[in-house]
């Protein structure tokens, strides 16, 4: 094969893959986009070359699909766009690993099993890699299919796990019938034709037995304030309280709104150190009969002994403190202010991975608008408000599957999501993250509500549908019901079983042909 041709295979596996994402309502498409990959790798050989392909492969399909993820379109912060550009530049060896896995186990046992067990090994990948300091599992198969809404319902089962295991055994499956197809008689090409066409239709036949539940209705006030997410960290403590006064609406008992809701970071200090704004903030909510869930600067002080990498030192008390991404749930007929700290941060946006080890790292990578050195949550809170218990999440934590359906599994009813996207401009990237929101309100049966600082901000239903999104950009308040579900789904209470299958698997086939390998030849 000429290297034209390879080149062009690999860029075309490269855009396909890439081009599936959302804002594109095409993701089916990712059924297909590796059978070119497949047929390259049939003509590679040495080391060398294969990596370079699949670099270039993994690389095109990151630009494609996460050429928003450095901020490069407003071009306001080097620090953000240099993590982007390390990001792009990281992906795709992460993205090729079980291709190498598929290689290795075609060449110690043969091509049939590995292209067998390869849907498993690919599904092991995309789980081991959210265990990772560097993890950003936004790229999974299973991400490419939030606009297959009859595809995707049976995912309450499996986890979204099962719908990237479903997209790459098409891959197989039509890549294997491809270079067979001058080997079969009419008849074995109807059947393989008929075996592909009843795999690609099978889940649209699957009917979920769950019922929404419309008795505990809770009214939510989503404010999307559209602060600009660089100039909100620098006035001091007094302005930022006038801001945060200003970007309330008057709150009003006559609009019986349960919980208003303010994205990640709104306020960015501790409020709750600070006696009269708490005092005051909670006197607005009583006289408005209503609660407030924000997003807040958690503050922890420690003494030296205490104090962990990535603490900061104020030298006038001689103590260090702790900074933590957080949310408080402020509920005036209630004493105690419940609060969640991030658990999840974003690789090097958030925290430096294995900050405990290059702790020399910190100040000199430190973002200069001073956010990216948190500290890390340790405890899933399960917030309450009368009758029904939910949880709040951070930003980039809703793209973990399991690690959302652990809440629901302690109990949570409904779920809210803080975050703000605005640092990604009107891209791709607020678009996604939006749209994924939709896989874990399938998963976990739950209703989702979304506050983003900029957009978007949502209400998604338990069976995935959009109930109403705001634009980018607007400052605006979205007004709408959600409801409690007590019920728990199979993948809520059981998790990844799925994946875990896979990992079994791709261990006891890998391990075989080692042996195969080595041990009978």
């Amino acid at each position: 094969m000429s290297l034209h041709k390879k080149v062009f295979l690999s860029l075309l596996t490269g855009i396909l893959f890439g081009i599936s994402f959302p804002p594109n309502q095409f993701g089916i498409i990712s059924c297909i986009a590796f059978v070119p990959l497949f047929i390259l790798l049939d003509n590679l050989n040495g080391f060398k070359s294969t990596i370079r392909f699949l670099y270039l492969t993994f690389f095109t399909a990151s630009i494609f699909a996460l050429y928003w993820v450095g901020g490069f379109t407003h071009h306001k912060d080097i620090y953000l766009m240099l993590a982007g550009a390390s990001l792009l530049f990281f992906q795709p060896f992460v993205l090729m690993l079980p291709f190498w896995i598929y290689i290795l186990i075609s060449k110690w046992n043969n091509k049939n099993v590995a292209l067998l067990f390869f849907p498993a090994i690919a599904v092991t990948f995309e789980w081991l890699y959210t265990f990772s300091e560097f993890a950003f599992p936004w790229m999974l198969l299973g991400n490419t299919l939030t606009y297959e809404f009859d595809k995707i319902q049976f995912i309450e089962i499996t986890g979204v796990y099962a719908l990237s295991f479903w997209v790459m055994s098409l891959n197989v499956l039509i890549y294997y019938f491809l270079i067979n197809l001058s080997n079969y008689n009419f008849k074995k090409k109807l059947k393989f034709k008929f075996a592909i066409l009843f795999i690609f239709f099978a889940p649209n036949f699957y009917k979920s037995d769950f019922s929404p539940n419309y008795k505990n209705e809770i009214k939510v006030g989503i404010i999307q304030p559209n602060i600009d997410p660089w100039e909100k960290w620098s006035p001091a403590i007094d302005d930022r309280w006038n801001d945060l006064i200003s970007i309330l609406p008057n709150l009003n008992k006559s609009d019986s709104i349960d919980i208003y809701i303010l994205p990640e970071s709104a306020i960015t200090y501790d409020l709750l150190k600070f006696d009269f704004m708490k005092y005051n903030l909670s006197s607005m909510l009583e006289d408005a009969n209503s609660t407030l869930l924000s997003g807040f600067v958690k503050v922890q002080y420690q003494n030296k002994n205490e104090a962990t990498v990535t603490s900061n030192y104020i030298e006038s008390l001689n103590k260090y403190y702790e900074s933590y991404n957080s949310i408080f749930y402020l509920n005036p007929k209630n004493s105690e202010v419940e609060t969640y700290s991030k658990i999840r941060l974003v690789p090097f946006a958030e925290r430096i991975p294995f900050a405990e080890t290059f702790s020399f790292l910190i100040k000199p990578i430190a973002w200069g608008i001073g956010i990216s050195n948190w500290g890390k949550g340790k405890d899933t809170t399960i917030f309450k408000f009368k009758d029904s218990r939910f949880a709040s999440l951070v930003c980039y934590e809703s793209i973990f599957p399991e690690f959302i359906s652990k809440f629901v599994k302690k109990g949570a009813e409904f779920i809210i999501i803080v975050t703000n996207d605005s640092w990604y401009d009107d891209s791709a990237g607020p678009i996604q993250h939006n749209r994924f929101a939709i896989l874990r309100a399938i998963e976990n049966r739950r209703w989702i509500v979304r506050c983003a600082n900029g957009g978007i901000s949502s209400i998604i239903s338990p069976k995935g549908e959009i109930i109403s999104q705001t634009k980018m950009f607007d400052k605006t308040i979205l007004k709408g019901n959600i409801y409690s579900e007590k019920n728990q789904t199979f993948y809520s209470k059981h998790g990844d079983w799925f994946v875990y299958s896979s990992v079994i698997i791709s261990i006891l086939v890998l391990l075989f042909s080692f042996i195969k390998k080595y041990f009978h030849d």
